[in-house]
């Protein structure tokens, strides 16, 4: 059985989408903003994953989507962080082109036309944190860059 983690702090939300927009605007990029319904979702996700212990996308339609697990318990902002630092292995490719799984967090977190982020996150039974973030538009589409 999977936990929803509600003792997180209030500020969590406001450190991710900090840290994110630190990076957008070195690049170019709009700011994110917190979405509550994507945060529903992602929240929703998490538990799923959470529940089952398995890292796995939901190829949900339209919508962007970033997945973290920590051993222990984690905030948002070690989740981001870990998607950005990505950038080291990012050299400016298409979508499509070069290794994505290396690199395809980081570009999603900078996708020129994502305006809103929403993240949840729950608690296996084993004490492992799920983190899923939910981003609109999509990004990563194929032959475009991020930015």
């Amino acid at each position: 059985m999977a936990t929803t983690i509600n003792q997180q702090p209030s500020n969590d939300h406001e450190n991710c989408i900090a840290s994110h927009n630190n990076v957008r605007t070195q690049k170019g990029c709009r700011p994110l903003q917190w979405h509550d319904g994507l945060a529903h979702e992602a929240e929703t996700y998490a538990q799923r994953r959470a529940s089952m212990n398995k890292m796995q996308h939901s190829g949900a339609q339209g919508q962007g989507e970033n997945l973290y697990m920590s051993t222990g318990d984690a905030p948002f902002e070690q989740a981001v962080q870990s998607w950005l630092g990505e950038e080291k292995k990012y050299r400016g490719e298409m979508i499509g082109e070069g290794n994505f799984a290396e690199w395809g967090h980081f570009t999603q977190c900078l996708w020129h036309g994502t305006t809103h982020v929403g993240m949840g996150k729950a608690k296996a039974q084993n004490g492992s944190t799920y983190i899923v973030a939910r981003y609109w538009p999509q990004g990563n589409m194929a032959g475009e860059r991020p930015f």
